[in-house]
C-alpha cells in the first residue's frame, strides 16, 4: 500500500513522494530503500513504481519522490514547471535528499 506525503526542505521548497509500507516486514523495524529518480526523470516514471511495489512485496518500505526541481509539480506527470528545472542543481537534490531522510521517522509508518 502506498500513501503520499509532502514535505519541505531547509528552502521551503515542497518534496511529495510516496511512501510504501510493507504487510509482512521482514524484520521490525522495518529496513527502508529510498528510491531517488534520475536527471529529467520523476518519481512515477518508468520502473519506480514497480520497484517499489517489489521492494514492499519483498518485505521493505520503499520511498520514492520528485525532488522539488525535477520540472513535475505535485503528482502530476507532466514535464510543465521549466521555471524550477531551469534552477535546480546537484546541491539542491542533496538538501531535499537530507530532507526526505530526516523526515522519516514522521512519514506514514515511520514508526514502525
Amino acid at each position: 500500500m502506498a500513501e503520499r506525503f509532502e514535505i519541505k526542505n531547509p528552502s521551503d521548497d515542497t518534496i511529495v513522494g510516496n511512501v510504501h509500507i510493507p504487510e509482512k516486514p521482514i524484520q521490525t523495524p522495518i529496513p527502508v530503500v529510498v528510491q531517488c529518480h534520475g536527471f529529467k526523470s520523476f518519481k512515477d516514471w518508468g520502473f519506480h513504481p514497480f520497484l517499489s511495489e517489489r521492494l514492499n512485496e519483498a518485505g521493505f518500505a520503499a520511498i520514492r519522490f520528485n525532488f522539488s526541481h525535477n520540472g513535475v509539480e505535485g503528482d502530476s506527470q507532466d514535464f510543465d514547471r521549466l521555471d524550477l528545472f531551469e534552477k535546480n542543481t546537484f546541491s539542491k537534490e542533496m538538501e531535499d535528499l537530507k530532507a526526505v531522510l530526516d523526515a522519516i521517522p514522521n512519514l506514514p509508518g515511520g514508526n514502525r
